[in-house]
């Protein structure tokens, strides 16, 4: 054996380092010779040489190796020269065969082989080569069924897909399988064992109807049933519906027509169904209704005519017996109809004339009855129609002719028409009558027509004439109608009548002559009536001609026409009088001319203009006053002012000037009054000079000289302090220039109570001139009017009352409230009522200028206007009544006025008398103003103007901020409605009685912020309204009902709820929402709370980030305090950036977000006052109880109870205090909330409300309660504090004070003084309005102060901090501590000593400091010897206070 230790396989030797192998593999042995020769003919390698011997005999004599050297060696089999050199010639470089070649000669040494032999391809392809073994020897065989079939010589592979092994000439046999089903694996190997003496080895394909996958080791073999082998023969195909696989399983083949197949089928079939087809091979379908299948059972064919097929049915089947097909194709038979039956199965043939057939489906008729007849195709036998005549055959009948009839069926001939009848038509029943008005004709066929002039009713046969005083006017009339009114006729047989002439009037039908028209009255040609001819004409020659200019006449049917009184102008055709107004005069009653320059006319229907008296003036015409000269200005009369003097002295030595001029000139020096002349409705007065303070009195020029009337004028200073004087003019008198005429008319027994309302009227349009005894005289006449008449009042006589009642309230009656004038303003206003009562048109409005009334009754319909318990009025403007309507409209205004009535809140429908008053003359209240009558919009809006400022400049007159000014001038601001229900008729017991309504205001004063203002003084008023009755036992408005409006826009209404009868109005007045000076105290709080947040927030950024500073309870408390203290504040702060005073900001007042902003201020400053509480019960904890004082999770439990507690409260107040009130049913219901939570000029809790007493004032006096408790306890612990010794008395009693001050800011005692603004003294209130500023703006100051600024532990802690002085040690001990502890070093600003605590931290609690604070073990960290124990804050090295 031979091995080579020291070398590696390479491609010159062919064996590896390390291995032995045999020279000769085939000559390994050799016996029988005593020498032995091995020639190794192959390239081996060997440093080793190993004989071995089979016998242990065996001796070894010599053994003699030769060898060349390796590189001059020859190349080896399976190797070939790369360069053609051999072994001698040189050193061959061998290369080895390619995988697929082979080289089996071994090289001599001569010679050596250049190239490598290829493997035999054809027809042998399993020959390769790919190792050294193989290149060495020829090419090896494939294992079977392995074949080489590409270009790689190296690696055997199985036949591709769709080929199969095959081998001919071959040793062995070869054996193709016979049974190749699908179920059955044959291995090729089965079929071959060996290729030895094969000629030919390759791959063929598939035989037709097999396959063969990839990489298959088998014989091709056949598909699965249904299926066929693909293009390849790889795989097979399933052959897909409507195909089949054919006979030698080659191909998928399409179905005959009519038959179909699945997937993977391998025969076709025709449908299960004998009434199926199918036209895609695929599916079978059922032929339609009407239709079966074509014998191919490819389609379908329709039925023939006369047959039929249902969905039931798989073929077509022949009508039954009476039905029949008309056509193809049809799904069912249809019966013969009655009338027709079947002759054959295609048609139904009708019944010929006198059968018929009344069932359906039949195949025969019947013969029709005795008496009866049908037509072709009847189904029933008919009885001849009346007015005919039954046919002989029984096929048919036959009308009657004219002049004939039949009312008898069953009858073959018709009957003639009696005498006086006719018929005018064939198929007559029964003969006619000729129609009144007609008579018959000779041949009974017809009537004819009585002539004109003619007529014929039931009680003659023939025409008659028509009798006097009637025509017939055409031919053919019943009856000769009667002449109309204003016609006659005197004679007979008259075809028309004759018009009444003008001047003449007939009133009845009929009539054979007519009738002059009266006096004063007119008529046109054929007048039924004479027309009157209305005020402002008069009758002459049949015609109503104009009054002429100047004239007038203002009753109708007059015959000539009344010049105007002095003072009065007409135009042409007027019915009254103008009067001419204040600043003009009457010329010829043609024309009102205005005054001149320096003239004037105060009163009505004046013939002539007054000269201005000594200084007054008019600077232009038409005036109806004339204007004091301006100050220090005087003039003559009729003339412009001059000025005066300038002195007092240069006055007096003026003789230029006279009495009166000087008086003047004197005047505007606040010396006094000059002389006057006033002249008004009650008189004409010239008053003397008057000093300040003096008066003149003067008897009322028109009231009696006994009676106890007066004029009274005051000199008085306009304002205090200003040396301006005023005359101050007050009458308490009765009569009037009017109220002569009208005690005439009174009087005046004679005139009907129509005429006494047109006087009292016309006495009372010269508004100027009326007076408060015209009132009282009025009131008489009315009252006297409604006594005397024994029926309800009228229509017009109501309007003419209630216009009297308008001109009082329209006028100036310059009257002073005193018991006597509400005596008599009141009367009116009850006779008022008693009118509303009395009308005779119920449930309809009566109305005038400024007053109305109306009765509202239940009519057996119950159509009352208020049947739903409403009632409605629209109105265009408040200021006039004459377009007053009831009810609801389309139109989108605001009802003026609505009433509901409620028994026990259900709306209920009452009898009612209503009142409507524009303004307040007739219901005096010292407190109200008169509001001046506007008769415009336009006008209202300046009027609504000048009044807000005349209530807001009056209050700064009768207010200085100091006293309590509730209300300054008060204005009504509505319709007075007086209303009086009656009672319910089954119970007069009305406690449930409510009585609502709504009334829309008159004058617009804007919302909010137009109705807000700050008087001169600083005290904060708003514009309010205010539900309010007159009581007249009082002579006074009151408050009397829930008032409900929208601040930020009034005029939208108010809604008062009421539970009486009375005179109702919604009053208008300033009032005072904020005592004391609001502006001043509102920067106050600006600064002041702006300045203690900032302190708030540097506390937290000094206690925040010092961990060992926030270690103690009492500063995590003070930590939590301060936050909920900062939030409030800022809350309070900011709310100016998002609410504005004119609803113009982010947040609109009395919105959702303005009422979560409110709720959210209130839960915070509840928080606020929560954490105050937990700050005194630690305190006294620390301080006072000391001992067991410990908490477990205190933290937890205050943070729930702070923030918690208050949740509910701001809740409560919103949803139960906001409520919701309606007036009205239906469409024109209006709804208005009533905001008691919200305030109405910010978004905060509404003051002095029920909300904030319960809500917010209470928890307020809770909180101070508890802490002035704690506070006291803490004051006497501090108050009873021992010094150290080391301090005077005075320093000791400083840090004292200081320590109860720093508690008192955090207990919050200031708002204490909170309580205090509610006693109702306005001064002092307005003190302790600024105490409470004071205290409350800057608790959050000196908790900055006293907690940081002050606090010697805080110092000490931020100077270490930032390098300011350096940490010192100090030694703590306490007699608590000393029981179980020695005494310990601590760094002051890692830990600070207690005696740099907060001023309420038991020093007793170090030793616990670490373990939350427990108290239960804690002794009085200082004890003197009397037992006193010794305040925390008197430590020597700098204490807190």
């Amino acid at each position: 054996m031979l091995s080579d230790t020291l070398g590696v396989a390479d491609n010159f030797k062919s064996n590896a380092g390390s291995t032995q192998v045999p020279c000769k593999a085939s000559e390994e042995t050799s016996s029988g010779t005593d020498s032995f020769e091995w020639i190794c003919d192959e390239r081996i390698a060997a440093n080793n040489v190993e004989i071995s011997s089979v016998s242990a005999t065996t001796d070894l004599a010599e053994v003699v190796i030769v060898g060349f050297e390796w590189e001059s060696y020859p190349c080896a089999k399976g190797y070939f020269s790369t360069d053609g050199t051999n072994g001698i010639s040189g050193n061959p470089t061998c290369g080895e065969c390619d995988n697929g070649y082979y080289q089996a000669q071994f090289a001599s040494w001569s010679t050596n082989v250049t190239s490598c032999t290829q493997c035999e391809r054809t027809p042998l392809e399993n020959l390769y080569a790919n190792d050294l073994t193989d290149k060495a020897d020829k090419c090896v065989s494939c294992p079977i069924p392995k074949v080489i079939f590409d270009t790689d010589l190296s690696t055997c592979d199985f036949c591709e897909a769709g080929k199969e092994y095959f081998a001919s000439g071959c040793d062995a046999t070869f054996t193709v399988p016979t049974d190749r089903a699908a179920n059955i694996v044959n291995a090729v190997t089965s079929g071959l064992s060996s290729t030895a003496g094969c000629t030919t080895v390759n791959c063929v394909d598939c035989p037709d109807g097999t396959y063969n996958g990839n990489n298959s080791p088998n014989f091709c073999k056949q598909c699965a049933d249904g299926e066929v082998p693909n293009t390849g023969k790889s795989a097979c195909d399933q052959c897909q519906a409507g195909t089949y696989m054919n006979a030698g399983r080659t191909a998928c083949d399409a179905c005959e027509a009519g038959k179909i197949s699945v997937n993977g089928a391998t025969s076709c079939a025709f449908c299960a169904s004998a009434g199926d087809y199918t036209d895609d091979k695929i599916t079978c379908k059922t032929c339609p209704d009407g239709e079966e299948p074509k014998t191919t059972r490819d389609g379908c064919d329709e039925c023939d005519a006369g047959q039929y097929k249902s969905s039931s049915m798989d073929t077509c089947a022949t009508c039954a017996a009476g039905s029949v097909t008309t056509t193809t194709g049809r799904s069912e038979c249809t019966k013969c109809q009655p009338g027709t039956f079947e002759e054959t199965n295609t048609v139904c043939t009708n019944c010929d004339a006198g059968k018929y057939q009344a069932a359906e489906g039949k195949d025969s008729c019947d013969t029709c009855d005795a008496g009866k007849y049908s037509e072709a195709g009847a189904s029933v036998c008919l009885t001849c129609d009346p007015g005919q005549s039954l046919d002989t055959d029984q096929t048919g009948c036959t009308d009657c002719e004219t002049g004939f009839y039949s009312n008898d069926p069953t009858q073959t001939t018709c009957s003639a028409c009696a005498a006086t009848e006719y018929t005018d038509a064939v198929k007559q029943i029964t003969c006619k009558t000729c129609n009144l008005g007609e008579e018959s004709n000779a041949g009974k066929t017809g009537c004819d027509q009585c002539n004109p002039g003619e007529y014929r009713d039931s009680s003659v046969t023939v025409c008659t004439d028509c009798a006097a005083g009637s025509y017939s006017d055409s031919a053919g009339t019943a009856q000769c109608t009667l002449c109309n009114e204003g016609y006659k006729q005197p004679g007979t047989k008259s075809t028309e009548c004759i018009a009444c002439p003008a001047g003449e009037y007939a009133d009845t039908k009929g009539a054979t002559s007519c009738s002059p028209c009266p006096d004063g009255h007119v008529s046109a040609e054929g007048s039924a009536v004479c027309t009157i001819c209305d005020p402002g004409t008069y009758a002459l020659n049949n015609v109503c001609e104009p009054c002429p200019a100047g004239n007038f006449t203002d009753r109708p049917g007059e015959t000539s026409c009344s010049p105007c009184q002095k003072g009065y102008i007409s135009e042409e055709g007027e019915a009254q009088c103008e009067l001419c107004k204040a600043g003009t005069y009457e010329e010829d009653n043609l024309q009102c001319v205005e005054c001149g320059i320096n003239k004037y006319q105060p009163v009505q229907g004046s013939t002539e203009c007054k000269t201005c008296p000594n200084n007054y003036y008019s600077s232009q015409i038409g005036a109806s006053d004339c204007t004091v000269c301006p100050d220090h200005y005087y003039a003559y009369a009729g003339s412009d002012c001059q000025k005066c003097p300038a002195t007092y002295e240069e006055i007096v030595a003026d003789t230029s000037l006279s009495g009166n001029q000087e008086e003047k000139c004197k005047s505007d020096l606040g010396d006094g009054c000059f002389g006057q002349t006033i002249t008004n409705q009650y008189g004409n007065w010239t008053t003397p000079w008057l000093m300040v303070g003096k008066s003149y009195t003067a008897k009322c020029t028109y009231d009696e000289p006994t009676a106890d009337t007066a004029a009274v004028f005051v000199c008085t200073l306009k304002s205090e302090g200003d040396n301006k004087t005023e005359l101050v003019k007050e009458f308490t008198c009765l009569k009037t220039t009017n109220s002569n005429e009208l005690e005439k008319v009174l009087e005046n027994l004679n005139k009907t109570s129509d005429d006494k309302a047109i006087d009292m009227e016309k006495i009372t349009s010269k508004t100027a001139d009326n007076g408060l005894g015209d009132v009282s005289v009025v009131t008489d006449i009315i009252n006297s009017i409604t006594d005397s008449t024994t029926e309800s009042l009228s229509p017009n006589l109501t309007t003419s009352i209630l216009q009297s009642v308008s001109n009082l309230v329209e006028s100036d009656l310059k009257a002073d409230v005193t018991p006597n004038s509400q005596d008599i303003t009141q009367s009116m206003v009850n006779t008022i009522k008693k009118v509303a009562t009395s009308v005779k048109t119920k449930n309809v409005p009566i109305a005038t200028s400024s007053v109305a009334v109306m009765d509202v009754k239940n009519d057996a319909d119950n159509n009352a206007p208020n049947s739903e318990g409403v009632l409605t009025f629209n109105l265009e403007s408040n200021t006039n009544l004459e377009g007053l309507k009831v009810g609801t409209t389309d139109s989108a205004a605001t009802p003026a006025l609505m009433i509901q009535t409620k028994s026990s809140g259900v709306s209920t429908q009452r009898d009612m008398s209503i009142v409507l008053i524009t303004d307040s003359t007739l219901m005096l209240d010292a407190g109200i103003s008169i509001t001046p009558v506007v008769k415009s919009d336009e006008e209202a809006k300046e009027k609504a103007k000048t009044i807000v400022a005349d209530i807001m400049r009056n209050l700064d007159s009768d207010g200085n901020g100091t006293e309590d000014t509730t209300t300054s001038k008060t204005y009504v601001n509505s319709l007075i409605t007086e209303v009086t229900v009656n009672p319910k008729d089954d119970d007069d017991d009305d406690s449930g009685f409510q009585l609502d309504l709504f009334l829309r205001p008159t004058l617009d004063i804007g919302d909010t912020d137009t109705s807000l203002n700050t008087s001169t003084s600083g005290t904060r008023v708003q514009i309010q309204y205010l539900c309010a009755m007159y009581n007249e036992a009082k002579g006074k408005w009151e408050e009397s009902c829930k008032t409900i409006y929208d601040t930020m826009d009034p005029i939208k209404g108010v809604i008062c709820i009421c539970n009486h009868n009375t005179s109702f109005a919604v009053l208008m007045s300033a009032y005072e929402i904020d005592r004391g000076y609001a502006v001043v105290q509102s920067y106050l709080t600006w600064i002041l709370l702006g300045i203690s947040t900032l302190g708030l927030a540097l506390t937290l950024c000094f206690l925040l980030p010092a961990a060992e500073l926030r270690k103690t309870r009492s500063a995590k408390i003070n930590v939590c305090f301060t936050v909920s203290l900062i939030l409030a504040s800022l809350l309070f702060l900011v709310q100016d950036l998002f609410i504005k005073s004119d609803n113009n900001g982010v947040i609109k007042l009395r919105s959702t977000g303005c009422a979560v902003y409110t709720m959210l201020q209130h839960y915070l400053w509840l928080v606020v006052f929560m954490w105050m509480i937990i700050e005194g019960f630690l305190m006294y904890l620390s301080l006072v109880q000391v001992f067991g004082s410990h908490i477990s999770k205190y933290m937890l439990k205050f943070n729930l109870a702070a923030w918690l507690i208050p949740v509910p409260f701001p809740l409560i107040g919103y949803f139960v205090f906001t409520n919701s009130y309606t007036v009205g049913e239906g469409e024109q219901a209006v709804s208005l909330i009533d905001h008691n939570y919200m305030a109405e000029t910010m978004c905060f809790i509404k003051p002095e409300t029920i909300a904030f007493y319960t809500l917010f004032l209470t928890p307020l006096c809770l909180c101070i309660i508890i802490n002035l408790v704690f506070f006291a306890l803490v004051a006497k612990v501090i108050k009873n504090s021992k010094s150290s010794g080391n301090i005077s008395d005075n320093e000791q009693m400083l840090r004292q004070l200081k320590a109860a001050v720093g508690v008192m800011v955090l207990l919050g005692t200031g708002w204490f003084i909170g309580i205090f603004m509610s006693v109702p003294v306005p001064a002092f209130q307005v003190y302790m309005q600024y105490f409470f500023i004071i205290l409350n703006s800057t608790q959050g100051t000196f908790v900055f102060l006293f907690y940081i600024v002050l606090n010697d532990q805080v110092k000490t802690h931020w100077m270490v901090k930032f390098g300011f002085a350096e940490a010192k040690k100090t030694t703590t001990s306490s007699s608590a501590a000393a029981a179980t502890k020695n005494t310990t070093m601590s760094s002051t600003a890692a830990k600070p000593a207690k005696t740099k605590e907060n001023i309420y931290e038991n020093q007793a609690a170090d030793q616990g400091a670490e373990e939350d604070h427990t108290y239960s073990t804690a002794e009085y960290a200082n004890m003197d010897k009397s037992g006193k124990h010794e305040f925390p804050a008197k430590s020597d090295d700098n204490a807190n206070i």
